[in-house]
């Protein structure tokens, strides 16, 4: 959806944070390397960056970027290669050097610093018989890793020290803290006193050195998850709000096999110095739960399998499939663990604790049949793998148990600290209280759904609602989905939380009835319309489970369903980092020439009078941005559909993008702008 600059728009997370106060007024938001560049290798990625008051420097190995705060792309000029780490001080841009690619000279100077102003014009430069990288400024002295060090392992680096003013060379020091490290220092960042260094090392990536470079510690820098290698810098004192905080930037989709999900682009996340706990904070957003993360449109998946082979695993990431719901996976399964995990797939498993399915007549029992110390005695025994992301607690809880859902929601997060507790619920059509005398055989345990939601957020402690919805099953019909999504989207944004969903991708087959097998059209359907209504998670029934006509067959051979689900699952992919940069605030169900009217945008239509969900939606950065989803929910049955073109008046110029990639938008003469939209397809707008 953006200009196509050939820049890379750096990237924030959620301006809030659960319990280290609200991240300071940073606007920086999420962006796409919406060109690659010529003569940068694997894929393009970040070497570092820095920043200052007013801007954001981006090092690319042979060109130099600056950005504004809100990532709007400002300048772009080449560098020598291979140019490493950047730092600015005092108005200049200093950049650590390694000659080595596309113009290097095998008999000449192996690296360099060179400044800049920062308006990125070349000044001077020093050249040096080592390649370096990693580099910061402390009281007038530059501090640069400096060769050589080779790829293999090595305890010993080396630092020179240079003056700021005549760019002499001071002193060079080795720096020894007991862990092998590959090559030298990649990212450095100061915080006035100290020197903050990263190296490639998963056990301690992070040392603190001071001015004289001995060692001051070594922080916990495990929330960084992997090493930090691309960009590490000091959050400006304008813009830190009086924390101690620091900012990473990582670049995403990096390598081929991760585009045809997601466009390269890079994402900034915030720590917080714990100085006391010597330990950073990853205070990117409340919204990362443990290793799910929620800054990005996650898509899930439900399963029957029992164990996780390397060609399955293989299957479900290419399927565009972030995460597995698996009642029968172990987590004793060691081998299915790291099938997923080497695919970066997670899972969301029971753990070893007892599950819980509300619609087996037990409902209000839950807390007699499941005491509290099952759940404790199981944590003890546990053994945490990367690949765990969640643990699976409940499934359609009765609202009887409620109360003990929510205690044990509180025992799960201290039992298994890096895991997220999973709860899903009911859909709308289930029955209530009063279609029973019993109301302990009831599903809900309400009188109706919208209590059934206020009881689960005044008792559950998530920030999440989640619950399946099954569009064509039983005597189900698309209009179902959109009566559930205007009662639970409207309890979501009524608490402050997210909106999670369960949607069908397989074809009904119970009680003797056989309902439709699903197309790209009743996809499409289900996940972009619940995108209007703001979801921010989306698991797919199943991909491997009940009923029949799933992603994959009992032996996990992918069926018809497979690439439906896999071109799907790749437009959500391309559109939801996009997506996720704002918040839905209002949706409305527009048809017949009717229109969705006020706030930025009014007048929005179909041209042919179709039916539209239309998501009006503010940004989650506070940047002032206004953007709004519209979705294509008429009859996705109708084997006329077609193509179709929006109608709509804006404040302001807008941009647009769609799963297949940016969107044209054509002004009309009538002051109007119109966008294409896809058959029972959803397509992003944002105003610039």
């Amino acid at each position: 959806m953006f200009r196509l600059t050939g820049a890379l728009m750096a990237a924030t997370a959620f301006a809030w944070v659960a319990d280290a106060g609200r991240l300071p007024p940073i606007e920086t938001e999420r962006g796409v390397l919406v060109h690659t560049v010529p003569g940068v290798r694997n894929g393009n990625h970040v070497q570092g960056f820095c920043a200052d008051d007013d801007f954001i420097y981006v090092s690319q190995m042979i060109q130099l970027t600056k950005f504004d705060w809100k990532g709007n792309f400002i300048k772009k000029v080449e560098a020598p290669s291979h140019t490493g780490d950047i730092c600015v001080q005092d108005g200049r841009l200093y950049a650590a050097v390694a000659a080595w690619g596309p113009g290097a000279k095998k008999d000449g100077p192996k690296g360099g610093i060179y400044e800049y102003d920062t308006d990125l014009n070349f000044l001077r430069k020093v050249e040096f018989d080592q390649g370096l990288d990693g580099i910061a400024v402390i009281d007038g002295v530059i501090y640069a890793g400096y060769g050589p060090n080779p790829m293999a392992g090595h305890l010993t680096n080396r630092f020179i020290r240079v003056d700021v003013k005549t760019l002499k060379t001071i002193d060079i020091k080795e720096v020894c803290y007991g862990v092998k490290t590959a090559f030298g220092c990649q990212n450095a960042a100061s915080d006035g006193k100290d020197l903050f260094a990263i190296f490639y090392n998963g056990e301690k990536p992070l040392v603190v050195l001071d001015r004289n470079a001995e060692i001051v510690s070594t922080p916990d820098a495990s929330a960084f998850y992997r090493s930090c290698g691309e960009g590490f810098e000091r959050v400006p004192a304008s813009r830190a709000g009086g924390r101690d905080l620091f900012m990473r930037l990582r670049t995403m989709n990096r390598f081929v096999r991760d585009r045809d999900r997601e466009p390269i682009y890079a994402f900034i996340d915030f720590f917080e110095y714990d100085r006391a706990g010597n330990r950073l904070v990853n205070v990117t957003a409340s919204r990362k739960n443990g290793r799910l993360d929620r800054s990005r449109l996650n898509i899930g998946a439900y399963t029957l399998s029992k164990s996780i082979a390397p060609a399955a695993a293989t299957n479900i990431w290419e399927g565009g499939v972030d995460f597995l719901v698996g009642y029968n996976i172990k987590h004793t399964d060691k081998a299915s663990l790291d099938s997923l995990k080497s695919v970066d797939v997670g899972c969301v498993i029971p753990c070893g604790l007892p599950h819980w399915w509300g619609g087996d007549n037990r409902n209000g029992k839950m807390r007699e049949l499941l005491p509290p110390a099952r759940y404790e005695s199981a944590a003890k025994v546990f053994k945490d793998h990367p690949a765990i992301w969640g643990v699976d607690v409940v499934d359609e809880p009765s609202a009887l148990d409620f109360p003990y859902v929510g205690e044990t929601v509180a025992r799960v997060r201290k039992g298994f600290p890096r895991q997220f507790p999973y709860v899903n619920l009911y859909p709308s059509y289930a029955s209530a209280a009063k279609l029973t005398a019993d109301q302990a055989r009831c599903q809900l345990g309400t009188k109706d759904y919208p209590e059934h939601l206020e009881r689960y957020c005044a008792e559950v402690p998530l920030d999440y609602i989640c619950f399946d919805c099954y569009t064509w099953g039983w005597r189900n019909t698309p209009q179902t989905l959109i009566d559930n999504l205007e009662m639970a989207s409207a309890a979501a944004r009524r608490h402050g939380k997210s909106m999670w969903i369960v949607l069908q991708c397989n074809t009904y087959a119970e009680n003797g009835r056989r309902g439709r097998r699903m197309t790209l059209d009743t996809l499409r359907y289900q996940a972009y319309t619940a995108m209007a209504f703001g979801a921010e998670t989306i698991l797919w029934a199943c991909w491997n489970g009940w009923w029949t006509d799933n992603a994959v067959d009992t032996n996990d051979v992918p069926t018809a369903t497979f690439p439906l689900l896999k071109a799907v699952n790749g437009e959500l992919h391309r559109l939801g980092t996009d997506y996720m940069k704002y918040r839905t605030v209002r949706t409305d169900i527009v048809e017949k020439g009717a229109a969705s009217t006020g706030g930025t945008f009014s007048g929005v239509r179909a041209d042919d009078g179709s039916r539209l969900a239309v998501g009006h939606m503010e940004s989650r950065y506070g940047s002032g941005r206004h953007a709004m989803f519209v979705a294509s929910c008429g009859n996705p049955d109708d084997a006329s559909a077609r193509r179709m073109r929006i109608r709509f008046k804006a404040k302001g110029e807008v941009v647009a993008r769609s799963g297949e990639g940016p969107a044209p938008v054509v002004a009309q003469p009538d002051g109007t702008c119109s966008v294409e939209l896809a058959s029972n397809g959803g397509v992003l707008i944002v105003t610039e």
